[in-house]
């Protein structure tokens, strides 16, 4: 079943303000997607203002999906005005719950997405420590990704399809031997179905003022830990690294059962002032070809419980890394909810 929403797109001030990153080219939503009898669905997403152009990127994850064996989400049909998300599963019959992160560039091209100056230029907001891009690999073969920028410490990892032709059915993971380290990591696919030939992927790293090891896990994890970055610098721009309260990152390391599966409540730091959009990636053990990332209950400002299903990785500990936004408005105004279409 296909039907729109329309979301907000920037503030009306950009910038930095009270310890929050307002800008024109980060923004984050989630949608509720309706899903037919056999658990595939599609809905548009219109922006309240166009973009630039279509070559912005898109991250998804799914927010509140108790089981996601072959869920599988994947964005198409994208426009200045406009993106689809899809969603194909057999265990899901209800409405799914998607979370977005948009993200877009002044640079030219949805690979390129650099830029030689951090900071905010004219609305848009570019930092050392959140750097996006695209990776077009042959289905069922791998793409390194060398970072523009290197940041400080090794970051934290994300990604998802995002192509012109939806992808149906498939897994994007960190491939075997392709480990971030602070300058670059490597992206695999397997069992991609819908693209021909090559697949588009859209990554995410952030270094969120600590590095990503498995030795840190106690020091930055964990119900009592959970969103220290936040206690870490002053709010702000520093050296092009930014902090901000409405944009949390850490990772959490928990064991699964014999079935590849568990989820654990993670408490934030500080509270945030809205429900966060909450994005999750495996960051190790590399070559997960089947382990499926979510949210496993609708977040609060307090926190939130994420988890895996079907990982390969089984009766062993496994970690997690996420990245919380409060998007700075209430989800459940007109604007960010009319429906369209």
């Amino acid at each position: 079943m296909a039907h729109a929403i329309r979301v907000l797109n920037g503030h009306a001030k950009v910038g930095s303000h009270s310890g929050r990153l307002h800008a024109k080219n980060i923004f984050a939503g989630r949608a509720d997607v309706s899903l037919d009898g056999s658990g595939d669905g599609t809905l548009t997403v219109t922006f309240a203002k166009p973009m630039r152009s279509a070559n912005y990127l898109v991250l998804l994850c799914p927010q509140e999906a108790p089981t996601n064996s072959d869920l599988c989400l994947s964005t198409s049909g994208k426009s200045p005005a406009s993106f689809v998300i899809n969603v194909t599963s057999t265990s899901h019959t209800s409405p799914i719950t998607v979370g977005f992160l948009v993200l877009d560039s002044r640079a030219s091209g949805p690979v390129a997405h650099k830029t030689s100056r951090f900071g905010f230029h004219s609305g848009y907001a570019h930092f050392k420590n959140l750097q996006w891009g695209m990776v077009s690999p042959a289905i069922n073969a791998t793409a390194e990704v060398t970072l523009p920028y290197p940041m400080k410490n090794k970051p934290l990892i994300f990604a998802s399809f995002d192509d012109d032709t939806a992808t149906t059915e498939g897994f994007v993971y960190v491939a075997t031997g392709g480990a971030q380290n602070n300058s670059s990591f490597t992206i695999d696919n397997t069992g991609v179905v819908g693209p021909s030939g090559t697949v588009d992927i859209t990554w995410v790293a952030f270094d969120p003022g600590f590095n990503f090891s498995t030795a840190d896990a106690d020091g930055h994890s964990g119900t009592a830990l959970s969103g220290e970055m936040n206690r870490q610098a002053k709010f702000g721009i520093h050296s092009g690294d930014f902090r901000a309260k409405n944009f949390v990152g850490g990772f959490h390391a928990l064991t699964t059962t014999a079935g590849g599966d568990k989820t654990e409540a993670i408490t934030l730091g500080n509270m945030l002032r809205n429900i966060p959009i909450v994005f999750v990636f495996i960051q190790s053990p590399v070559n997960d070809t089947s382990g499926n990332c979510y949210v496993s209950a609708v977040p609060t400002i307090a926190g939130f419980t994420i988890g895996v299903d079907n990982s390969a990785t089984t009766l062993t500990t496994i970690y997690l890394g996420y990245l919380a936004i409060d998007p700075e408005y209430i989800i459940t105004k007109k604007i960010e909810t009319e429906m369209v279409a």
